[in-house]
């Protein structure tokens, strides 16, 4: 991650930000770039499975060059850097499933990165933290005891685990996780919703939703959007989307 300065929008023109998003299995490398406080702009860029971006110059530059389109790398060559290259190491997904005890602790309850942590190029990690306090929230307000309070944790985590691991897992070279071919039909079909997302507003919308944790991945297979996603019936995205 890198921050630059923003001055004014003519290098953006008509976008609010960019996400260069990778296209598993085939290519391995991802980029965002979005406004932040300062008048900055700050870009990540991120690679799996050994893919990982330098943090010189030179290799920075290459690796964001090497992307599947080149706009990126030709913005950033635009923008003035303010802060030198951060690199970050720590991504594997991690669950540990303390719901499954069979002798918990009564009054100890454990949530957060403690009991689930994401690859943080998702973007899930606090969100889900946030998600496991309201949980919890709910629990101690119906007086439950500590096996139901982490277990309303476990549910919590479970949609932004699943959207985590099953991305990561179309990857040949990706540890753990089911391959099981429901997952692979799964797949196939949210591929399918990330297509539609480019052109039909009905399907952005939904899978912008499953990505921020405002709804859980099986919205993404009611009728009527499955119906759109399967039959091609895909609308010309609108001027703002």
């Amino acid at each position: 991650s890198r921050t630059y300065r923003r001055v004014g929008d003519e290098l953006l023109p008509g976008y609010k930000a960019m996400f260069l998003q990778a296209d598993a299995p085939s290519t391995t490398r991802m980029g965002v770039l979005v406004p932040i406080e300062g008048d900055r702009w700050i870009l990540t860029v991120a690679g799996t499975n050994g893919d990982l971006p330098p943090t010189d110059e030179d290799g920075f530059r290459e690796f964001t060059r090497g992307m599947r389109s080149p706009l990126l790398a030709d913005l950033v060559e635009e923008m003035e850097p303010l802060s030198a290259i951060a690199g970050y190491r720590r991504t594997a997904n991690v669950r540990r499933h303390y719901e499954q005890l069979a002798l918990a602790p009564e009054g100890f309850v454990v949530l957060g990165d403690a009991t689930c942590a994401f690859n943080p190029v998702y973007a899930q990690g606090m969100s889900a933290a946030a998600l496991s306090a309201e949980a919890l929230d709910r629990t101690l307000a119906d007086r439950a005891g500590t096996h139901a309070a982490q277990q309303a944790i476990a549910d919590a985590n479970a949609g932004a685990g699943m959207v985590a691991t099953g991305e990561d897992l179309r990857y040949p070279g990706t540890k753990g996780g089911s391959t099981s071919l429901a997952d692979r039909v799964l797949r196939r079909y949210f591929d399918r919703v990330v297509r539609a997302a480019a052109h039909d507003q009905d399907a952005h919308h939904a899978f912008a939703d499953v990505l921020t944790l405002l709804a859980p991945p099986d919205s993404l297979l009611r009728p009527g959007l499955a119906a759109r996603v399967l039959g091609r019936r895909h609308l010309a995205p609108p001027a703002d989307l």
